[in-house]
């Protein structure tokens, strides 16, 4: 008996199914060919899996959740030790927050702070577990901050004793090669409003932002210590007067 020739639905069935096995074949192979950690995807680069070697799971910090809380910095002057900071809500506005990876947990530092006002901590630097720096602003909840800065010693965490002259929130921190630290921030409503602070030999020294375009609200927000030099970089912006673009800045420290 003849076979009946197959219509024009089932001839295009079979070709899709021929084209399927063929994907499925160059799937295979590219699987196949593709190192380990990674997904192959047919017409895109291979990425990096999902559950790639070496993630960690977000875990929540130590410090007791009694009002909103937030860290903004992190440093880790060796793999068993770390520190973060930021602040804590409070009835007048805010508190310092410090906590310390141990190489199991992290636990709560306390951080002295003037009584009365608001204290925050932005930045934290350390050059090991027993020199370690953090740096905000402190003053009235409804007034202008000043420059803040903590330092551990192993033994506890004091208050640097810094220039009469700096005003103004520390936003940067930065550990240099050469044992300095520099701190860098802004103070609005000022002629010259960003300012760096370098310590060197246990003595904090102010040194103003260069001369430039006249501004208000100038700030630097990051601060980068250039190894082997005694220089810096530091960036951030400012709001030129008569204008309504925000401007970046940069600028370089040198011994």
């Amino acid at each position: 008996m003849p076979r009946t020739a197959p219509t024009r639905g089932a001839r295009g069935t079979r070709r899709a199914l021929r084209r399927a096995a063929v994907a499925l074949a160059a799937l295979a192979a590219a699987a196949a060919a593709a190192p380990p950690g990674t997904a192959a995807v047919r017409g895109a680069p291979a990425r990096p899996a999902v559950a790639a070697a070496g993630v960690r799971e977000l875990r929540p910090a130590a410090a007791p959740a009694a009002g909103n809380q937030e860290l903004r910095a992190v440093a880790a002057p060796g793999p068993d030790d770390a520190w973060a900071v930021g602040y804590e809500e409070s009835p007048d506005g805010g508190l310092p927050l410090v906590e310390r990876f141990d190489g199991a947990a992290w636990r709560a530092v306390e951080a002295p702070h003037p009584d009365g006002g608001s204290t925050t901590l932005e930045a934290v630097a350390a050059f090991g577990p027993d020199d370690v720096g953090a740096a905000g602003g402190t003053g009235p909840a409804d007034g202008p901050a000043g420059p803040y800065l903590l330092h551990w010693d192993g033994t506890g965490g004091r208050a640097a004793d810094l220039p009469a002259e700096a005003g103004g929130a520390l936003h940067a921190l930065a550990a240099g090669g050469d044992g300095a630290l520099w701190a860098a921030g802004g103070q609005p409503a000022a002629a010259t409003a960003a300012f760096t602070l370098r310590r060197s030999g246990g003595r904090w020294t102010r040194l103003p932002a260069g001369a430039g375009p006249a501004g208000e609200d100038v700030s630097l927000l990051a601060v980068a210590a250039v190894p082997g030099t005694g220089a810096a970089w530091a960036v951030g912006s400012t709001l030129p007067q008569l204008q309504d673009a925000w401007h970046a800045v940069i600028e370089e420290y040198r011994p």
